[in-house]
Order: structure tokens, then C-alpha cells, then sequence
């Protein structure tokens, strides 16, 4: 009877470990959702920046084409103008006197 009785009281103690060991993970889990939920939120707000920021690049690339292709004919119209081209801010010829 002893040899039962002290099988039931290993078996009691065994069990009691064993539940606040499952308590313990199932804290730690969840903590580790509460975690993984602020992380996707991160991940999401990142994925949002990178879509802006692509579009703007995208943008800026289209500005930068479409200006490279004006400066270019300006710069074929200079060229090929037999005048200098003059602005409001342009310094006059010099006189003679």
C-alpha cells in the first residue's frame, strides 16, 4: 500500500509541475501573439512606406526623362541658332564709343 501511495503522491507532484509548466507557455504564447500582432502592424506600415516611396520614384523618374528630353532641345536650339540666347538677366554687349 505504501508503494502505491507513494506512486499517487509522485504522480500528484508530477502533475502539478506539469500544469504550471502549461501555464507558463501558454503566458509566454500569448505574449509572443501580442508581439507577432505590433510586428505585422510594423510590416504593414514599412510595406506602406516602400509603396509610397516607389511611386515617387517612379514619379521622379518621369520628371527626370521628360526634362532630359527638353533640356536636350534646348540646348540643339542654341546650338543651332546663330545668336546667343538672351535673357532679362543677360549683360548687354559692351558699347563703343
Amino acid at each position: 500500500m505504501s508503494r502505491l501511495s507513494n506512486a499517487l503522491s509522485n504522480s500528484q507532484t508530477a502533475h502539478q509541475m506539469h500544469q504550471s509548466s502549461l501555464e507558463s507557455v501558454n503566458a509566454e504564447r500569448a505574449q509572443l501573439d501580442g508581439k507577432e500582432s505590433e510586428m505585422r502592424k510594423l510590416v504593414a506600415a514599412a510595406e506602406a512606406k516602400r509603396s509610397w516611396f516607389s511611386g515617387l520614384h517612379d514619379w521622379m523618374e518621369t520628371v527626370a526623362t521628360f526634362l532630359d528630353e527638353k533640356v536636350c532641345g534646348m540646348s540643339r536650339a542654341i546650338v543651332w541658332s546663330h545668336e546667343p540666347m538672351r535673357t532679362a538677366f543677360s549683360v548687354p554687349p559692351p558699347r563703343e564709343v
